[in-house]
């Protein structure tokens, strides 16, 4: 429902509505102008650009056929170029006020000056879980601020935080006759905090979101795939995207298809296979290796290795220990390619001492598995959880021989197989029902790298009343303090909450130790990230059901809750 700034071409979006909903959409805007951070450009070339913003957004209007579109944009000076000839169309539909999109009670207020009339002048509270379809927002929230607001860096942040979570749950603002579809453009780099493609990734913004509904990205301009690390999963569930959109009539257009979705495509053309988890978990994809191939090319084996020996003898004579010149050459170019073969063996090195971690914790899941399984005998039961015991007392010898900085790749490798191999993958990108459409950062005024969120509230919901008690801002807080540092132990989390919160609340909360549902027997291998909202929920009802639990003073004292990125 809020603001587009600068509109990209639209052949969106993912769900078709029928002839009746188009007609049924009122659509709220704001604003409409483009990003105000305006870079030097031909008069010529701008006038293009304007002249395509405003067709996109027609375009919009066009395909649904709204019966009222309402247009906020606060700027006097966009009105006359943006606003201005849409209202000016015969038979338009357009509205336009100047409410201020970033004033969350600009919301409230479109409907209490009939900006925007609901169709019900109330709504039983048994019905506020209902969506309502009538309404759709869209809102481009792509700027930068010079200082965080209220511990959010970006626009965008406060944007989800606010549409997508705090007044979906309390029934306000453009929520007030029920749950709204909304589509917002977002800075692509945010896209990640609130649609994780990494358990790493998975914090507090992306858990708040899963939990008031669901989030897809429907387009994007920056580099949908990681840089390194999964290639193999990644590959599996794109491939799985391709098939359920073949079975839903769906394919992307060729100038808007991801290499990934070209890839999946070209397995399944070919009836290729990508390697299993067990084959490979940690396929690394590093960019060094594009460098590596055009220096070989540049010098011949033999040229190489005569440099070698020539400057080994070179800078032995100078004192130069063995140590010292294995990167030396007098060509530069063949010292970077030494320093660069160097960096990718260590890499290669790394990896495969952390994938058979990795491996050595998956036979602790299967072990844990199987130790849960409820046919099993108790003298069976006994001798698989000694092998658990033993595989545990390896994998953590083993693991405090690590680095501080290769434990937690460690931890980042284990808890991705963990979340994504799984029958339901705990990350919501896994589970994408169509990949996001290509499209470039020059097709936004000024040219910024955007995406494209589409968020549904996920009803039935249970909301809190407006003015909010003490015991609901004290659950909020626990939720925030929980996902204060997503990486670490969820008894560490417990443990920062309040002292003795883990030996209280985790006995609460069945699915935190059950192997079936996501957890782990030793609860010290489950990290915050790691959490379903099935966990989240049993350990919040025994957080507000503990009688030591302090006061809501109490957890301000011990210090805020980093808001922001998850």
């Amino acid at each position: 429902m809020a603001a587009t700034r600068s509109e990209n071409r639209s052949d969106l979006p993912p769900h078709t509505p029928s002839q009746s909903e188009r007609w049924h959409y009122r659509v709220a805007q704001s604003p409409v102008a483009p990003a105000r951070k305006y870079h030097k450009r031909d008069t010529s070339e701008r006038q293009k650009i304007l002249r395509r913003e405003l067709r996109a957004l027609r375009k919009l209007h066009e395909y649904l056929k709204p019966r009222t579109h309402l247009l906020l944009e606060p700027g006097k000076k966009y009105f006359e170029p943006f606003v201005k000839p849409l209202l000016e169309i015969p038979g338009s539909t357009y509205r336009h006020s100047f409410l201020d999109p970033y004033d969350w009670q600009s919301y409230q207020r479109i409907f209490d000056l009939g900006l925007i009339k609901p169709e019900k002048s109330s709504v039983d509270p048994s019905q506020l879980g209902q969506l309502n379809d009538s309404l759709l927002l869209v809102g481009n929230f792509a700027e930068v601020l010079r200082k965080p607001v209220f511990g959010f860096g970006l626009p965008a942040q406060m944007a989800i935080h606010q549409f997508c979570m705090a007044a979906v749950r309390a029934h306000q603002h453009v929520h007030a006759y029920g749950p709204v579809r909304i589509l917002l453009w977002i800075p692509d780099e945010d896209r990640n905090t609130i649609v994780p493609q990494d358990i790493g990734q998975r914090g507090h913004l992306a858990y708040g979101v899963e939990r008031c509904g669901s989030a897809t990205i429907v387009a994007s301009s920056g580099k949908l795939s990681m840089n390194e690390g999964f290639h193999g999963i990644e590959m599996r569930h794109t491939q799985r995207v391709v098939k359920t959109m073949d079975r839903n009539g769906m394919k992307s257009p060729p100038k808007r298809q991801t290499l990934e979705y070209q890839q999946a495509c070209d397995y399944l053309a070919h009836e290729g296979e990508v390697p299993t988890p067990e084959e490979n978990p940690l396929s690394r994809r590093w960019e060094g290796d594009k460098e590596i191939g055009q220096l070989e090319m540049a010098f011949s084996p033999d040229e190489i290795e005569k440099d070698r020996q020539s400057a080994r003898a070179k800078f032995l004579k100078k004192g130069k220990k063995e140590s010292e010149i294995r990167f030396l050459s007098d060509d530069p170019r063949l010292e970077r390619l030494y320093r660069l073969r160097h960096h990718r063996r260590s890499m290669e090195n790394l990896g495969k001492k952390l994938n058979g971690l990795a491996a050595l914790d998956e036979e602790l899941v299967q072990l844990e598995l199987a130790i849960a399984a409820e046919d099993l005998s108790d003298n069976d039961k006994e001798n698989l959880t000694m092998k658990m015991q033993a595989k545990l007392a390896e994998l953590k010898a083993k693991q405090s021989r690590l680095g501080a900085a290769q434990q937690t790749r460690l931890s980042s490798v284990i808890d991705n197989l963990l979340a994504r191999n799984r029958e339901s993958s705990l990350l919501s990108w896994d589970r994408r029902a169509f990949e996001p459409l290509q499209m470039t950062k020059h097709e936004v005024y000024p040219p910024e790298h955007l995406a494209l969120l589409d968020f549904q509230p996920k009803p039935p919901l249970s909301f809190p009343s407006k003015n909010q008690s003490d015991e609901e801002k004290l659950e909020a807080m626990f939720i925030s303090k929980l996902f204060v540092t997503p990486g670490q132990t969820l008894r560490k989390a417990l443990e920062t909450c309040a002292p003795g919160a883990a030996d209280a609340l985790i006995p609460q909360a069945p699915s935190v130790t059950d192997p079936t549902r996501g957890g782990r027997l030793d609860v010290d291998l489950l990290r915050v990230r790691l959490l379903t909202l099935e966990m989240v929920d049993e350990l919040l009802k025994a957080w507000m059901d503990w009688p030591f639990r302090p006061t809501l003073d109490e957890m301000r004292r011990t210090g805020r809750c980093r808001k922001g990125r998850g």
